[in-house]
């Protein structure tokens, strides 16, 4: 244990337990919150400066204090419970609202779209092709296509030729 300061059961002895948790309420609830939005935090029992001052004292008494006096201690206890409730009151109070999510939002979604479209297309095509096949049983060296064609040195040829002319006109509005 220190040489300058105490634990807080030794407050809690000198001063009474009583009074270091009502150290722990020096804050007014109205600076932080509406008048609608403490009442819905008490009635719906979800916290209370009692409790919470009850919770730290329980939490800290068998800490030292940290302080030389308890003066000093009783102040920075004010202080510093002033600056958690501007923090933590508001989020408090948001749990204490009982909603339902999917009652409370709109889903439904409108688009509205126009479409511009103005366009002209012309397209032309050709096409040109011929094709040779050959097979030979008993090849004997070359031939020309002339010979084959006359049915020379070959079991079975085949000769096609086709060509063909597209035109395409599109317009679009």
């Amino acid at each position: 244990m220190s040489k300058y300061t105490m634990q807080l059961r030794y407050v809690c002895d000198i001063v009474g337990r009583e009074n270091v948790e009502d150290w722990f309420k020096q804050y007014d609830l109205r600076d932080y919150l509406r008048d609608d939005e403490i009442q819905l935090i008490l009635n719906n029992n979800v916290w209370s400066k009692d409790k919470l001052a009850r919770k730290i004292v329980d939490h800290y008494y068998m800490r030292e204090i940290g302080f030389e006096t308890v003066a000093l201690f009783k102040h920075y206890v004010k202080v510093r419970m002033q600056e958690i409730m501007e923090e933590k009151l508001p989020l408090i109070y948001s749990s204490a609202i009982k909603y339902d999510p999917l009652v409370n939002v709109d889903y439904s979604e409108t688009f509205t779209r126009a479409i511009e479209n103005n366009g002209e297309s012309n397209s032309e095509s050709k096409n040109k092709s011929s094709g040779l096949g050959i097979n030979s049983d008993t090849p004997e060296g070359q031939i020309s296509k002339t010979e084959i064609l006359q049915g020379k040195y070959a079991s079975q040829t085949n000769a096609s030729e086709s060509e063909s002319n597209i035109t395409d006109e599109t317009n679009t509005s």
